[in-house]
């Protein structure tokens, strides 16, 4: 048979490098730390925790350099495990996300300008720590103004007059802070160094079974259940918090709280779960002591009112200010999720950060499963720390091979009625008649006295249909363009595709992937589930406008674009045959 890959329009998704990689790792390994630790310190109430892990996170980066020396390892690292900590529908971006890429830029900037040795290891170090104070006087000024550095102001002149130290300097109180915090990032930085070199020591071969199967996980851009996406919602969003932000300080406060409540709505009425970050009994004693502490101490040092009504309402109006900022990001988080924003992203140069972020997810439970108890992680730091780098180094090759595992795509394409089905279906018969287990559907037309009025789909395997889409509506339908889908025959379309998973089906048929799909509607979730879970090669017909559209929206591997105008059936087969047959090599 001749090759006749030359007439098809095919590329190939760039694969992820060795270096994003070892960042998928790194980057892992300090998620799960960030959430066990995490959790653990919080649980405890344990002050400055943040600080801990800021030294935790310095100690781990330091350590793991010395096993992979890659340039770059340290902020793509940090740019994962900043996401990861940050998809929950109710997270404030602002708050985890900026904090732990921070802290990784200030690193890997460090070590590139002062070098792989010991002193980019400690200047490196002492800055991502002291950032973690820096991040946390920003992201407080964020959520309560600077209504709040007088607040502090004030407190700090009624302090030093207490114990009778008016004389001291702001400078040196600051100066003496940060210099606690430069001292813990240099310890960290020092631990992560030898750790790392006494690792190296004593490195011996991963065992083969030391790490558990990687686990398909929720994606950065999984949907919220239930929950509807939009564009104009995320740039309203946007402009909602600054406008009401910008009311608070200028405007009368009537105005401001009028605006700002019917945002506050707005929010609670479209992201159900941004009120998550609300219900948190801490957030309210910290707006208790906000309001306390603004009433009792604004101006007190220089008026000697016991209580001012002025302090109170700058501190109700920063408490307000708050609730806007954490509802207006709960509910940014969640458009971040659309699908339209993760084509975006995907073709925008961010594929291997994509890619990378999904391969991420897929570690984390096996990551998690391995950790040691958090006591025992920071009572026995050289031995639980090695066992998380023999970790990482077995996880490395899993990942390798997982990234290689991504199904083969086939899009087969062409204008409207120009025959898509009957080409599709001809090329399944020839595959099937190889003994080759094939699943899926195909959307056959529906006609009535000549005229098309819309679509049924079949599964390959049972022979069931369903009716997919009519002109005339039905009870249980919605409209998309010129036809009325059925909800029905949409969630049977659904199972089809997620039964072939289970069945461990060779080739999966999808006929069509279209509008729907591509606005994230339609059967979106469940190819977002195949394409992570399953290796089978798919091969789907979409209208030629969209082919590469639809080609470059889900995490694929390589893509082959056939137009039905330049190809047969046969050929078409024979490729996909050829495709299976260098799987199983």
């Amino acid at each position: 048979m001749p090759d006749v890959r030359t007439e098809f329009i095919s590329f190939r998704g760039a694969p992820v490098s060795s270096v994003w990689m070892k960042a998928v790792v790194a980057g892992s390994i300090w998620a799960s730390l960030e959430i066990i630790i995490g959790s653990f310190l919080h649980n405890l109430r344990v002050p400055f925790s943040g600080t801990i892990l800021a030294v935790m996170s310095v100690y781990l980066l330091i350590a793991m350099i010395q096993i992979w020396d890659d340039r770059g390892v340290i902020w793509r690292a940090g740019l994962i495990c900043a996401l990861m900590k940050s998809v929950s529908p109710s997270a404030v971006i602002l708050g985890p996300m900026t904090g732990i890429l921070l802290e990784a830029i200030l690193l890997e900037t460090f070590i590139r300008i002062l070098g792989r040795n010991l002193a980019g290891y400690l200047a490196g170090g002492a800055a991502a720590v002291l950032s973690s104070l820096v991040h946390k006087i920003a992201t407080l000024i964020i959520l309560y103004g600077f209504d709040l550095v007088k607040i502090l102001a004030d407190l700090y002149r009624f302090s030093v007059r207490q114990v009778n130290l008016e004389n001291a300097k702001p400078a040196m109180v600051i100066g003496l802070i940060a210099g606690i915090y430069m001292v813990a990032g240099l310890a960290g930085a020092i631990g992560g160094y030898l750790a790392g070199k006494s690792y190296l020591k004593r490195r011996q071969p991963y065992a083969q079974n030391y790490v558990s199967g990687l686990n398909p996980a929720e994606s950065l851009f999984a949907h919220t259940s239930g929950q509807k996406y939009s564009l104009i919602f995320l740039l309203l969003n946007l402009l909602f918090i600054a406008a009401s932000l910008t009311l608070l300080n200028m405007a009368p406060l009537p105005v401001s709280l009028i605006f700002g409540a019917s945002y506050a709505l707005f929010v609670l009425v479209n992201y159900r779960n941004s009120i998550n970050r609300l219900k948190k009994p801490g957030i309210w004693i910290q707006f208790a002591l906000i309001a306390l502490v603004s009433g009792l101490l604004w101006n007190s040092v220089t008026e000697g009112d016991i209580f001012n009504i002025e302090g109170l309402l700058a501190g109700l109006k920063m408490i307000w200010r708050a609730i806007i900022v954490i509802l207006g990001f709960a509910a940014i988080s969640v458009e971040m999720k659309n699908p339209i924003v993760k084509s975006v992203l995907y073709n925008r140069g961010l594929a291997s950060l994509y890619q990378s972020l999904n391969l991420a997810f897929s570690a984390l439970p096996s990551i998690i499963s391995r950790l040691p108890s958090p006591v025992e992680l920071l009572r026995n730091r050289g031995k639980a720390f090695g066992h998380l780098f023999m970790t990482a180094e077995g996880l490395l090759p899993l990942l390798e091979t997982e990234h290689k595992r991504k199904p083969a795509l086939f899009v087969i394409t062409g204008d409207r009625l120009q025959g898509k089905t009957t080409f599709l279906k001809e090329t399944t018969e020839i595959v099937r008649c190889s003994n080759i287990n094939v699943s899926g559907f195909l959307s056959e037309a529906v006609h009535s006295d000549g005229v098309r009025t819309g679509f049924r789909i079949t599964d390959i395997v049972t022979g069931n249909s369903a009716d997919l889409c009519s002109t005339v509506p039905q009870p249980g339908s919605f409209r998309q363009g010129r036809y009325w889908f059925s909800d029905y025959a949409l969630k049977e379309g659904e199972k089809i595709i997620l039964s072939s998973i289970d069945a461990g089906s060779q080739v999966m048929v999808i006929d069509e992937v279209g509008p729907l799909e591509l606005s994230g509607k339609g059967w979106y979730n469940a190819i977002e589930e195949l394409t992570r879970r399953s290796s089978a090669v798919n091969v789907w017909t979409v209208r030629r406008s969209l082919a590469e559209k639809a080609a470059r929206r889900w995490n694929v591997g390589a893509v082959t674009i056939i137009d039905i105008g330049n190809a047969t059936p046969q050929d078409t087969a024979d490729l996909i045959l050829r495709t299976l047959s260098n799987q199983e090599q």
